[in-house]
């Protein structure tokens, strides 16, 4: 069983530009933001990103290693491998960063983002970086293999990525833990050397992730990310995703038949109780109005069409609505006669509209 006490209930909750907002971030005003991963910090990362896709886990994940360590003793004001931090150094830093890369990396492994950061606003990482042969469609690909990879912000491949977003600031020194926390300490230095395939991995990869994101909580160069979805999505054709459902194969007709025959079967068997009670008189009508639309959803063959998905969502609503009712009747005794005349009074309203319009 769920221990709730300290789960706080939809009523705790506060509403902002329609939007429902947990205590905590009421409590805590406009401070504090969300960052997500794939949206505003991978692209920041991505560099690295290509590091792995390059090398592969196990000597991409040493190289980068190094090269984030030697950048941790040189350019000790760079606590976190952002690009857009990156590139906010003064020249002379950045072409420390940029010499200690191509130390260990062939320089044409970040060539491709060349494409998105042109030499007119980032003259010195392309001095570094920039190949002329190198074509764009190639780098376009690589870009796109590289988002593809590392955009899931819990597939193995991007735990990755944000292991080493953790690591600088580990080489710096201004990551501290207190003592009770030494199974994430003892994650992050496994994790590196850990097979994915590993049982452990599994608690590992949850520990590196919440530590990555609790780093980064309303952090970030929000302008700097837009721009790279902005430029890559201007340079990069649209590529529709469509989802393809199979053809049901379930014979619903019998089901439907039994529903009908059952649900006359209790009209019938208390129809003193739909002259008399407004809770008989709504559950019998909507379980009727829910029916008759599973009804016309087979007899049309809507299956997963927007119309067959729209209809089942109403019936959803329809449970949802009934199950909501009878909870509240204790409380509510004259629930569902107030139920009842509002949805009379909705009716009643459409049609006085409709008599004002056309008559």
């Amino acid at each position: 069983m769920i221990d709730r006490k300290n789960v706080s209930g939809i009523s705790a909750h506060k509403i902002r530009k329609g939007s429902l907002v947990t205590p905590l971030n009421a409590a805590s005003g406009d401070t504090l933001k969300l960052s997500y991963w794939a949206k505003e910090r991978m692209p920041e990362y991505l560099w690295l990103g290509l590091i792995l896709l390059r090398y592969g886990r196990e000597a991409g994940i040493e190289k980068a290693g190094k090269i984030l360590f030697e950048i941790s003793r040189k350019v000790g004001d760079l606590l976190q491998p952002r690009m857009s931090r990156i590139f906010g150094l003064p020249d002379d830093e950045q072409k420390s960063v940029y010499e200690i890369i191509c130390k260990h990396v062939e320089k044409d492994v970040l060539a491709p983002l060349t494409l998105l950061y042109p030499s007119r606003l980032y003259p010195v990482f392309n001095d570094y970086f920039f190949i002329s042969h190198l074509l764009v469609e190639d780098r376009i690909n690589i870009i796109s293999e590289a988002i593809k990879s590392f955009s899931s912000h819990q597939s193995d491949e991007a735990t990755d990525l944000r292991f080493l977003a953790l690591s600088l600031i580990l080489f710096c020194g201004k990551l501290n833990f207190v003592k009770e926390t030494e199974l994430v300490i003892k994650a992050l230095q496994e994790y590196p050397y850990t097979d994915h395939e590993d049982e452990k991995m599994r608690m590992y990869r949850s520990m590196v992730r919440s530590t990555e994101g609790a780093m980064n909580f309303g952090e970030g160069n929000t302008d700097f990310s837009s721009n790279f979805w902005r430029d890559f999505g201007m340079i990069t054709p649209c590529n529709p995703i469509r989802i393809e459902f199979p053809e049901s194969a379930t014979d619903h007709k019998e089901f439907i038949v039994d529903c009908q025959k059952v649900l006359e079967y209790v009209f019938y068997s208390n129809k003193d109780k739909s002259l008399t009670e407004d809770k008989f008189d709504v559950i019998i009508g909507s379980i009727n109005y829910a029916l008759k639309i599973f009804t016309e959803i087979d007899d049309k063959a809507l299956g997963n069409s927007i119309l067959g998905r729209h209809g089942i969502r109403t019936i959803i609503e329809v449970y949802i609505m009934l199950k909501y009712l009878l909870k509240r009747e204790i409380e509510q005794p004259k629930i569902w006669e107030e139920y009842k005349l509002y949805g009379i009074s909705k009716y009643k309203l459409v049609l006085l509209k409709a008599r004002e319009r056309f008559f």
